[in-house]
């Protein structure tokens, strides 16, 4: 992302709270120390969490500020006191695989690129976020607006996170310095959702530092993952990197949108640049072709028929199915769109229609597929698909449509 290095400005922003861990005493305090912001008048430094104070209309949430210290680590976040209260109560150390440098990406400004080869599904870091917001605010200007919420936050953070932060891209933005910080947050913010007691609540926005490194691109090589256990984000590859090549992630979710065109403008009005990846510049026929692959993959799924019709259509060959999977799997992966989510979704079908034709090989072959989509994000199914690869009868629908076509030759 471009450098958007500025200087601070000379006015001290308003004093919300009077204390401070790195100025307290010379003492560090443990993981758990916290503030709770308050109006004014209630406002103590270290509350006990026994008052209820509010940062909106008094039928508003309340909100409190919360900082996390762990493995010389510090995050700052602002929280509904209702989900402060689900954090985790201890953090395990996170597994640090760090496999990448920082530099200069051309007209793109910095951007994060892999050290070393990075296998598919191989670790590329895991990190916490530095800031983190409610995705929904509902702040009473009369106690904290939300330019004073970002720069309390802001400078609760230690001098190391606060420079790397001011050097953050804010886009192609001409934008005021009291604006500087939730134009950072607009720009680099990775929605993520944290347990709530209700589901509006459980959405929040947050910056991390190394993974806002990362470049856009229509067809990304890495994505990633977040755990609300360990409170932290893992990127991943999604295809294998070369030593040197560019990670990069998409922003939104716009790879499956046609014409190129389209996605270009809807970056440069949601985040003030021009995508220039290399799947919005080629030439006017593979960008054609391009756009007609994509269309193809938006509208997949309403083209073909269910796996149960295709189980009782006996008039179907067996690869009516199969074929437009396989299909559809070629084609992401000639657009760079080898998201687990997308792979994962078809995969899935063609292990389930060879498992249907009681196909033993294949489906093995392609339940091992399966299983590897899944032992990262979701390692309990895995273990699940692994026993169906040992015992292919074990699998739900196993000669689903065989047995149909059985019975069809045998009422012939």
């Amino acid at each position: 992302m471009p450098s958007t290095r500025r200087r601070r400005s000379s006015k001290q922003e308003p004093e919300i709270s009077s204390w401070n861990p790195r100025r307290s005493a010379g003492r560090r305090e443990p993981p758990s120390v916290y503030d709770i912001y308050a109006p004014p008048a209630q406002q103590s430094p270290r509350s006990s969490g026994h008052q209820s104070p509010r940062f909106s209309k008094s039928d508003g949430p309340s909100y409190i500020l919360h900082n996390i210290y762990a493995e010389n680590n510090e995050s700052a976040m602002l929280l509904d006191t209702r989900v402060k209260s689900l954090l985790p109560k201890e953090l395990p150390k996170i597994l640090r695989e760090d496999a990448f440098t920082i530099k200069s990406a051309g007209r793109k400004g910095f951007g994060m690129f892999a050290s070393l080869p990075v296998p598919v599904g191989g670790v590329i870091l895991t990190e916490r976020p530095a800031m983190l917001v409610p995705a929904s605010l509902q702040l009473d200007p009369e106690y904290m607006s939300t330019k004073d919420m970002y720069s309390t936050l802001f400078n609760r953070l230690p001098p190391m996170h606060q420079t790397q932060l001011m050097n953050l891209s804010v886009g192609g933005s001409v934008i005021k310095q009291s604006d500087l910080f939730g134009a950072i947050m607009d720009v680099n913010g990775i929605e993520v959702k944290l347990h709530a007691p209700e589901i509006e609540l459980s959405p929040h926005r947050g910056i991390f530092l190394k993974t806002s490194r990362c470049n856009h691109s229509c067809g990304p090589n890495a994505i990633w993952t977040w755990d609300t256990s360990s409170f932290s984000l893992t990127l991943v590859a999604v295809r294998a990197i070369r030593a040197d090549e560019e990670i990069t992630i998409s922003y939104a979710d716009v790879t499956l949108e046609s014409p190129a065109c389209d996605r270009q403008y809807h970056i440069r009005s949601r985040y003030g640049f021009d995508c220039l990846c290399e799947f919005c510049h080629r030439d006017p026929d593979a960008t054609q072709r391009s756009d007609l692959a994509r269309q193809a993959l938006r509208q997949f799924w309403e083209t073909i028929p269910s796996f149960e019709a295709w189980c009782l259509d006996t008039s179907a060959a067996d690869d009516a199915l199969i074929s437009p999977h396989k299909h559809a799997l070629h084609l992401i992966e000639q657009e760079g769109l080898a998201s687990w989510y997308d792979c994962g979704r078809h995969v899935d079908a063609i292990a389930m229609c060879y498992g249907a034709l009681q196909d033993t090989s294949m489906f093995r072959w392609w339940v091992r597929l399966v299983r590897d989509f899944r032992i990262y994000d979701q390692p309990k199914q895995a273990k699940v698909v692994a026993k169906w690869f040992q015992d292919p009868t074990t699998f739900p629908v196993w000669g689903w449509r065989k047995f149909q076509l059985h019975c069809n030759d045998e009422g012939a």
